[in-house]
């Protein structure tokens, strides 16, 4: 199914603008939006609106539009819309439809390795029902409590029957728009198990029980990069460097493979220490990206993004679903940017219309060095480099970034 735009009054009367899958478009006078309107109509801002949409469900928000947006002759800051509703901005009036959208084979052959999701478990699985409100049980863990949540899921702590510790990640999927969902979800997984990497956090096993997914991974001692800032401070300059380049080392592995993280942020990269030397590992490599190019995500885009704005890429939120690597080098660059300063590369206001507008108006970041004068201008470059509003003006790619960092590293 898809979501179909059409304009039936203003000066673009009669054009039709078809949104596809899970995603995010933005609607405007700016170059960078996904559905663009003429400059002509003043009454229109540059960023007016936003439109979330994973058929069939779709959500509006208006991103602090000067003069608002009104949805069935009401003024409104997020609600979610229904075939037939009518959309005012400015001088134009969208028509809001859902539509069949001609099926698409799913031909990719996804290599199904050893684990409790068998080959013949996925052509036959299927969404049961939601989450009960006491956790089930999962085959050979014991889980011993809480170590975190986010948008996705709760992650906690286990032990396998070995009694080895270890994490697991469980998923909710919030929406089941057929029964091929789940098990397809499940086959895309099973591909990260190829991110081998020494600093990507390893999974190990996937599997479903109950209406809940659940991911087995390595459990990694320590803090993450949010939680060492917010204890001890902004780092030394060489220790920062040392943990970002480790997380570009990362990153550059995964892009080879063609795995995009998505939601690079200090919560993100955990930090042990091994002989007095900063470890990193990267978390949730690829999740990210699987659940919410997923039906099953539901509307999740303004609950994903909560904590994560001050490290998204103004194109991550005008195109969703089309992050590339760039997109990684930015929020690697806000992350390193936060261990220097302890604060975001913006100052963002409350209000998260507000601070998704801010980032669209392309504005540059809070020169580094207005928050922290010692840090040397070359690094400074490289980090406001990475932080380019247009992704043309980065590093061509995070190894070049790593080379730009070499000469500050711890």
């Amino acid at each position: 199914m898809k979501l179909v735009l059409a304009a039936t009054k203003g000066p673009h009367k009669g054009e039709t603008f078809d949104l596809r899958g899970h995603d995010t478009f933005v609607v405007g006078r700016s170059d960078g939006a996904g559905v663009r309107l003429p400059l002509k109509d003043g009454a229109l801002s540059r960023v007016h609106f936003l439109i979330e949409v994973n058929p069939p469900a779709c959500r509006l928000i208006d991103m602090a539009s000067t003069n608002g947006t009104f949805v069935n002759g009401r003024r409104v800051s997020t609600t979610d819309l229904r075939h037939g509703d009518l959309i005012r901005c400015g001088k134009t009036v969208l028509k809001v439809g859902f539509q069949p959208d001609d099926p698409v084979p799913d031909t990719r052959e996804v290599p199904i390795q050893s684990g409790p999701i068998s080959p013949e478990m996925l052509s036959t699985i299927s969404y049961e029902g939601p989450v009960p409100d006491t956790l089930p049980a999962l085959p050979g863990l014991t889980l011993e409590g809480e170590l975190g949540r986010g948008g996705m899921g709760v992650v906690y702590r286990a032990r396998t029957a070995s009694g080895e510790a270890v994490a697991v990640k469980t998923i909710s999927p919030n929406a089941i728009g057929s029964e091929s969902v789940v098990p397809r979800f499940l086959r895309e997984a099973s591909i990260l198990r190829r991110l081998a990497h020494p600093g990507i956090v390893k999974f190990r096993e996937i599997g479903h029980r109950k209406g809940l997914l659940y991911f087995l991974m390595d459990l990694i001692p320590g803090r993450d990069a949010d939680r060492l800032v917010k204890e001890e401070g902004p780092l030394a300059i060489p220790r920062a460097v040392e943990i970002a380049s480790q997380v570009l080392d990362a990153l550059a592995f995964a892009h080879d493979l063609g795995f995009v993280h998505r939601d690079v942020k200090p919560k993100n990269v955990l930090i042990t220490t091994e002989s007095g030397r900063d470890v990193v590992h990267l978390a949730d490599f690829g999740l990210a990206r699987l659940y919410h190019d997923s039906p099953m995500s539901g509307l999740s885009f303004v609950g994903e993004i909560a904590g994560t704005l001050g490290y998204m890429p103004p194109e991550q939120i005008t195109h969703f679903r089309d992050s590339r690597p760039l997109s990684d080098q930015y929020a690697a660059g806000a992350t390193l940017y936060f261990l220097l300063t302890g604060t975001t590369n913006f100052d963002l206001p409350k209000s998260v219309q507000k601070q998704l507008a801010m980032i669209l108006r392309d504005e540059d970041p809070i020169p580094i060095n207005i928050r922290r004068p010692e840090i040397p201008a070359p690094l400074a470059a490289a980090i406001h480099r990475s932080l380019s509003p247009d992704p043309a003006d980065r590093f061509p790619d995070v190894r070049a970034m790593l080379t730009a960092l070499a000469p500050f590293r711890g």
